[in-house]
């Protein structure tokens, strides 16, 4: 490691010399064109910068979830489940028992009774108590 440490001091020791050793009229040159390249480069990630800035607000717009959107959201699934309805009706009478039950139970599950008021768990006796 140490060795490795050496050899490279010694190296840029003799970058450094070499650039020295240069005529004033070739360091000044390098010296302008090295300027030149920072300028650009910061040039360039300043504006990378912003363009991905840009981009994330576009994002954050686009991702925006509205009442007009749940709304339209609710359209299709209640118009994708009247053509399944209407389709088991005319092509398969005898799964209409089993639909039936599963829209019940999806609507039970997510939560329509929500509104009819909620029970706490003090409420509800699940296990009743032994009697003493």
């Amino acid at each position: 490691m140490e060795q490795l440490e050496y050899e490279v001091s010694t190296r840029s020791s003799r970058m450094e010399s070499q650039f020295l050793s240069l005529p004033q009229e070739k360091f000044d040159k390098i010296m302008e064109s090295d300027k030149i390249d920072r300028e650009n480069a910061f040039k360039y990630h300043m504006a990378k910068l912003e363009a991905d800035k840009e981009i994330d607000l576009k994002l954050i717009d686009k991702g925006n979830y509205t009442n007009e959107t749940e709304r339209s959201n609710w359209r299709y699934l209640l118009i994708s489940i009247l053509l399944i309805t209407i389709i088991i009706i005319f092509q398969k009478p005898d799964y209409l028992p089993e639909w039936g039950a599963l829209l019940m139970g999806s609507g039970g599950g997510f939560g329509l009774g929500y509104y009819k008021g909620k029970q706490s768990i003090e409420d509800t006796n699940v296990m009743p108590a032994e009697k003493e």
